[in-house]
């Protein structure tokens, strides 16, 4: 492993990921946690940036990436209304590693702009891709229920992982980073 790291850390910050922070102690908040410690202390020279996202991308610091636990990140005027992946990943940058958390909820259901971008941006120049999907307690609202059908209360059953929610982790970069 190299002793040195660039990484850009993103968060979805829409209204869809609000569910995930309710429980204080769930595998949503947990993860986040150790994400940022590990980014931070993993290497011994660490250049760690913070993003939120959603309808714009915002560059943050530390300390307001640390708010991520509570409501307030999830509803920012400007950045909670819409979510736009693609935008993300075709922001990554080559030199750096790229971490996107999101729910994968794409606004107008166009999975297939973010496929393009992960093509173009990604494939045809080297960088690997990486998708870990990770379900976690979830007390809220469901938005990706298929078009025409409206969004639906979801609260899953405490400690039965069978009824949690995936939320996911996308990382681009260099293959010996990423691993």
């Amino acid at each position: 492993a190299a002793d040195s790291i660039r990484i850009d850390i993103y968060l979805d910050a829409t209204k869809s990921m609000l569910g995930f922070i309710k429980n204080v102690n769930s595998v949503y908040n947990n993860f986040l946690e150790e994400l940022e410690t590990t980014a931070g202390v993993g290497w011994k020279s660490a250049d760690v940036r913070f993003f939120k996202f959603g309808t714009k991308i915002k560059e943050i610091n530390r300390d307001k990436f640390k708010d991520y636990k509570f409501r307030q990140f999830y509803i920012e005027p400007g950045i909670c209304e819409k979510t736009n992946i693609d935008k993300v990943i075709n922001q990554t940058d080559s030199s750096r590693v790229s971490v996107v958390i999101t729910d994968l909820f794409q606004d107008e259901g166009d999975v297939n702009s973010i496929v393009k971008q992960i093509k173009e941006r990604c494939f045809k120049h080297g960088i690997q891709v990486a998708i870990l999907g990770i379900k976690s307690e979830f007390d809220g609202w469901v938005y990706d229920v298929g078009v025409g059908r409206p969004p639906y209360k979801l609260k899953t059953i405490q400690n039965d992982i069978n009824t949690y929610r995936p939320f996911y982790a996308l990382m681009f970069g260099d293959p010996i980073n990423i691993e």
